[in-house]
C-alpha cells in the first residue's frame, strides 16, 4: 500500500504531497527523478505491506540529452 509521495527531505507522514484528483496518492502514478532534482527535492514514496515497510527512490540513471536545459550545475550528484 502507498502511504504517500514527499520530498526527500520531508518527514515522513507529515510532507505528503497532494496529488490532483486523487487526494494522497490513491492509485497515483509512481513518480521517477532525473537525477536533476535540486538537494532535497527528490520525490520519494512510504509504502507498506505484509512483508516490508518503507520508503523508496526511483530515479533513471545516465539520461543524457533529454533536456533543453545542460546545465550540469542543476543536478546534486546523485544526493537525493
Amino acid at each position: 500500500t502507498i502511504l504517500g509521495i514527499r520530498y526527500s527531505s520531508s518527514e515522513s507522514a507529515t510532507g505528503y504531497l497532494p496529488l490532483p484528483g486523487t487526494g494522497f496518492c490513491l492509485g497515483c502514478t509512481l513518480p521517477v527523478n532525473n537525477g536533476r532534482e535540486a538537494r532535497g527535492k527528490c520525490l520519494v514514496v512510504d509504502f507498506e505491506s505484509e512483508l516490508f515497510i518503507g520508503t523508496v527512490m526511483l530515479r533513471i540513471k545516465n539520461l543524457r540529452g533529454a533536456f533543453e536545459n545542460g546545465n550540469e550545475s542543476e543536478t546534486n550528484g546523485g544526493k537525493g
